[in-house]
């Protein structure tokens, strides 16, 4: 198969952004089963989230924060 590099490279780039979306499929599927009427997050709202997150420099102890802050609303009793 012999395609320009331009149309390879798109190609290329198509394929690599179906499987990010499998993957945040999948880790959107993961944390559905925690989710209630207040937590609850679109899987469009959680990719644009995830997309926007990896564009952020984020320091050690912001993200050490958020995984304290999620491993607590994990924790927390269920009604």
């Amino acid at each position: 198969m012999n395609l320009p590099f331009k149309e390879g490279s798109e190609l290329y780039m198509k394929a690599m952004e179906k499987y990010q979306d499998e993957r945040l499929w999948d880790m959107w599927l993961s944390i559905f089963p925690n989710m209630d009427k207040e937590s609850f997050i679109s899987f469009e709202q959680f990719k644009l989230n995830a997309r926007k997150q990896k564009l952020t420099k984020r320091t050690d102890e912001e993200i050490i924060q958020d995984a304290e802050s999620i491993l607590k609303t994990l924790k927390k009793p269920s009604a």
